[in-house]
């Protein structure tokens, strides 16, 4: 099979539940996933502080997700340290084991920017898992127009909330495996 084809067959069976991208604008926007995993409330919890494991490591700084590590308390650091550089992506503001983690910073090259952005997992029970709904809400100075980025910004982190309930759910981030 073609590998362009491959990567469209994974899409499809990685789809989140529901995503949506809403107040669009050249100041910000907040973009929301939502997406099921067989994993319990309490094993999502754990896979998310192991985010080297589930991370893209396309997405990273340093080119290495085993990089990236998270501290699930208030004050802990969503960081990515490697040789002789570190970077902090965002700082737990909210931590409610097995329910709720709320993070401030900006992802990426929204950093650069000055934009503040605010990142949130709240993890549920189904009768067959969990749903986990990623939301993440960015503002910032209009000359960014941020508009034009809300999409790739949309993707990106779309993939990783898929990622991460693949994990959690199979101890792979791949969903063909």
């Amino acid at each position: 099979m073609k590998p362009v084809a491959i990567v469209l067959l994974s899409l499809c069976a990685t789809s989140a539940v529901s995503a949506k991208t809403e107040a669009v604008g050249p100041s910000g926007f907040k973009l929301s996933h939502e997406v099921a995993t067989a994993a319990d409330p309490a094993t999502v919890w754990k896979a998310l502080g192991r985010i080297g494991r589930w991370w893209d490591p396309q997405h990273t700084w340093s080119g290495d997700a085993r990089n990236m590590h998270i501290d699930l308390k208030a004050g802990g650091c969503f960081c990515e340290s490697w040789k002789d550089q570190s970077v902090e992506h965002s700082r737990v503001i909210w931590a409610h084991r097995n329910t709720r983690l709320r993070m401030l910073g900006a992802f990426g090259p929204l950093q650069e920017w000055g934009v503040s952005g605010v990142a949130e997992f709240v993890i549920a029970p189904t009768d067959t898992g969990s749903t986990i709904v990623f939301t993440y809400n960015v503002s910032g100075d209009a000359r960014f127009k941020l508009d034009g980025v809300a999409a790739i910004v949309d993707q990106v982190l779309g993939t990783q909330v898929q990622r991460l309930a693949n994990y959690a759910a199979t101890g792979s981030p791949d969903a063909d495996r």
